[in-house]
């Protein structure tokens, strides 16, 4: 049987790093451990504290070489259908997140695509919003992140998706959403700038597109 400290040593510096800057998620994660394995929620919380207390810096001899991983792009070459495909999961999986962690297996399960086609896709889908800093992972289970602002309206998300389905201009997004109006205009200028912000997406002459 895992014991609680093995399960917390377990974790890497970034996931230690996410669940101490989070006491709600770190609570949800801790319970849920404790659930799958059979232990006390309290022995995971000493576990835990006993990790991010104890350490003291280490002092460095050398520079280690660093090693800048491939980011994941959302467009690999897709098709429009299953670009479209792509964007309605990612908007159905954080609209789980919103309420509680998953992990993949336990989301495409709720969303009834857990097969062979969705899980690849799902992969893909999850790393992608994993790199732009739109949901964190812990373990196995993925997290809505707390400093992403474009997700907290409909009309964020909706841009979002249209975007997620190739470059669009503002008019075309503006048609897409169903704003298209003055005061839809001025709307989407400010959610435009926001995402901009964040690098989320970037402007190519009059066309919008996702940051790759």
């Amino acid at each position: 049987m895992v014991s609680a400290l093995g399960l917390i040593e377990a974790l890497s510096e970034r996931e230690i790093e996410h669940l101490s800057s989070s006491p709600t998620m770190r609570e949800a994660f801790l319970e849920e451990m404790a659930d799958e394995h059979g232990l006390n929620a309290d022995d995971l919380m000493k576990a835990f504290l006993s990790i991010t207390t104890i350490k003291e810096p280490v002092e460095e001899v050398a520079i280690p070489m660093k090693v800048v991983a491939k980011k994941p792009v959302w467009d690999d070459g897709n098709n429009f259908t299953t670009k479209q495909k792509k964007a309605k999961l990612m908007n159905e999986c954080l609209d789980l997140l919103q309420h509680s962690g998953y992990s993949k297996t336990e989301m495409l399960k709720k969303l009834n695509k857990d097969n062979v086609s969705w899980r690849r896709l799902a992969t893909e889908v999850l790393d992608y919003m994993v790199a732009r800093g739109m949901i964190i992972q812990v373990a196995r289970k993925y997290y809505i992140s707390n400093n992403q602002t474009f997700r907290e309206t409909s009309f964020h998300r909706k841009v979002y998706s249209a975007l997620c389905e190739g470059p669009q201009s503002t008019s075309a997004i503006l048609r897409r959403t169903g704003y298209n109006n003055p005061k839809g205009r001025d709307k989407l200028f400010q959610v435009l700038s926001i995402m901009r912000n964040e690098d989320l997406i970037v402007k190519d002459g009059k066309y919008w597109s996702l940051a790759v």
